[in-house]
């Protein structure tokens, strides 16, 4: 990768070296609803990006339910990607129950970076955090957003730039390694999410405690986990998803599927790699979903196009979309 400069003491500057218009939209959009007095509705669940997803990647889900006066369910749920602008996109519910959320989330599991039960005041400083990227890389949002979604986040004292502090500051949720990445790149991002992702191949590196359950969970994870090849003491599957019709036209119209990445097994270890940081976050929300149980996190490396290309039985890769 670019020479990495050296982390600041002080997140004050702004979360991009440069500002960008850009408009972002809600997911299902819904009429704006001011939800007085929700700061005091009880919290019943708070949900925050896991850990291997967030460090290797910076992209994640968080969100907050919170029960109303009624007993019913009010939730917010933040996509978050920082080479996408911080705050991606926003879904929520109003007047609803647990069947109506999970099943949401089940739903759109293939179509959003994974989330995990956590705690609310972390959700909140990565909500809150997101948002302040957000503003800085000048996107602007609806006022539904404020209404109604960051009326439901705890709430955090202090300006955008205390919220951009915690989150990006030497003691923020950033990991200094990848917010150093993700600086480097920064000439290369613009936050459409239509525009060619910039190349950067990662792998990720689990653990395994039980080898044999691994494979067998991946082997009856079709169609988006395949076998691939084996050889003496290694094992490989290939990531796929369906192509997205409102993107342009794959660049490999003969398959069915688009490719995300590649898993190899190997002496009691799982890695992951991928080509970008949002196909690597997909990635590792798949290996999660399938064999989460059986692993556990060790480490991330990055790499750009000319540090891939001198990898043993490396070809030259297309463009990330």
């Amino acid at each position: 990768m670019a020479e990495k400069q050296p982390r600041p003491r002080d997140r004050t500057e702004t979360a991009k070296a440069r500002k960008r218009p850009a408009s972002r939209t809600l997911l299902r959009p819904q009429p704006v609803k001011t939800l007085k007095g929700c700061d005091e509705w009880p919290i019943v669940r708070a949900y925050v990006p896991p850990e291997d997803c967030w460090q290797s990647t910076g992209f994640g889900t968080a969100g907050i339910v919170r029960q109303q006066p009624d007993g019913r369910l009010a939730s917010s749920f933040f996509i978050m990607g920082l080479t996408r602008g911080g705050l991606m996109n926003v879904f929520g519910h109003v007047d609803s129950d647990w069947e109506e959320i999970e099943g949401d989330l089940r739903r759109d599991r293939h179509k959003m970076p994974p989330s995990t039960i956590g705690d609310a005041r972390m959700a909140a400083r990565y909500i809150w955090g997101a948002y302040a990227w957000s503003l800085e890389d000048d996107l602007i949002w609806p006022e539904e957003l404020e209404r109604q979604h960051l009326a439901i986040v705890p709430p955090m004292a202090g300006s955008r730039t205390r919220w951009l502090g915690q989150f990006a500051g030497p003691t923020g949720v950033i990991p200094g390694d990848l917010y150093d990445l993700v600086k480097s790149i920064d000439p290369l991002l613009e936050t459409s999410e239509s525009t060619p992702e910039p190349l950067v191949f990662t792998e990720v590196t689990y653990g395994v405690t039980d080898q044999a359950k691994v494979l067998e969970k991946l082997r009856s994870s079709a169609p988006h986990i395949t076998p691939m090849d084996q050889d003496m003491d290694t094992v490989y599957f290939e990531c796929t998803r369906e192509y997205n019709p409102r993107k342009v036209m794959p660049l490999e119209p003969m398959r069915s599927r688009q490719p995300v990445g590649t898993l190899r097994i190997q002496g009691g270890k799982l890695v992951a790699e991928a080509r970008s940081l949002s196909l690597a976050a997909y990635l590792i929300g798949k290996v999660r979903e399938y064999a989460g149980e059986f692993i556990q996190f060790e480490k991330t490396s990055w790499s750009d196009l000319d540090a891939w290309l001198t990898g043993p039985d490396k070809e030259q890769p297309t463009i990330v979309y």
